[in-house]
């Protein structure tokens, strides 16, 4: 289990200096996607925090992943993806309005994404779908987040999307094909081991002297 909040975060870059990655986010971004996380969410800091949006697990970007939102005052959890329609960016969402009083309950979310067609949102207050229109936007030099939207140095804060809560779980597959799988047992101060066997194995956020993220 690991515990977020605005003070730290982790990424898998699009990219490895080591190269142990078998299936990249170039790949996967091409494929139907499906995330699943066990998570138990911190509403209050969340609210607090003054933010529109905190990310569970993002791509960065224009936000494709499961997100925390606050909508005309409700808090929801989304689900989305942008894309290009009519010439303009659009963001496609299904979410979801959540009882806060559930603070303290672990709960599964689970986003499923059908190339261009469709994404939906799964949790304990139930299911919603939504069609895409359009065709989704490029995501293959994105970073995927856990914790967070973007935490890139050039990223203003209300953009950045810090969450808030401890995740127990994250399952992600791409046309049914494991990408990474972290139950957070094998983990060191840098790094949370991928049990999956494609070597996607998330690594915390540390910046070098001129504030970017150093990949390792």
């Amino acid at each position: 289990m690991i515990t977020l909040n605005d003070k730290g975060c982790w990424l898998l870059a699009n990219y490895s200096r080591n190269m142990v990655s078998t299936y990249r986010i170039q790949e996967l971004v091409e494929s139907d996607i499906t995330i699943e996380v066990k998570c138990k969410i911190d509403w209050e800091k969340i609210i607090e925090s003054n933010q529109d949006f905190a990310g569970i697990v993002c791509f960065n970007g224009a936000h494709f992943g499961i997100l925390c939102k606050i909508y005309d005052g409700k808090p929801v959890i989304s689900a989305e993806v942008w894309s290009e329609y009519n010439n303009e960016n659009i963001c496609n969402d299904a979410f979801i309005e959540i009882d806060t009083t559930t603070n303290d309950e672990w709960r599964t979310i689970t986003l499923n994404y059908k190339k261009n067609s469709k994404i939906s949102i799964k949790t304990t207050e139930g299911s919603v779908e939504k069609e895409i229109q359009g065709t989704m936007l490029d995501y293959s030099n994105a970073y995927l987040w856990v914790g967070c939207c973007d935490n890139h140095k050039p990223t203003p804060p209300e953009y950045q999307g810090n969450w808030y809560g401890q995740i127990k779980s994250i399952k992600i597959t791409g046309n049914n094909k494991k990408f990474l799988d972290y139950d957070f047992k094998k983990k060191t101060r840098y790094k949370i081991y991928d049990k999956s066997g494609s070597g996607n194995h998330l690594i915390s956020k540390h910046l070098n002297e001129d504030g970017e993220v150093i990949i390792f």
